[in-house]
């Protein structure tokens, strides 16, 4: 049998062989057991099922990355738009 495994850091899916699953756990052929999800990976029945997984996450990143960008650029105008303020009785 084999599942596919899409790790949080990387762009890859990594086909893995295994002997048995339950509900919740993959073993692989050495008997190895290992959980379907956790907050490092998760397992996958197909490759399209990795893939798509892939594709949401990288798109999420991108949607946060593109609101990071707009919420800095809208600082920086701000910035921009700072005005020296005029001191009181004409020194500065």
């Amino acid at each position: 049998m084999v599942k596919y495994r899409v790790d949080i850091w990387g762009i890859r899916i990594k086909q893995i062989k295994i002997s048995r699953e339950t509900e919740c756990f993959v073993y692989d052929a050495n008997g190895n057991r290992e959980m379907r999800v956790t907050s490092t990976h998760c397992y996958f029945d197909t490759w399209d099922e990795a893939k798509d997984n892939l594709v949401n996450r990288e798109a999420a990143n991108v949607k946060r990355c593109k609101k990071a960008y707009l919420a800095a650029e809208e600082s920086l105008n701000k910035v921009r738009h700072i005005v020296k303020p005029r001191s009181a009785g004409g020194v500065g």
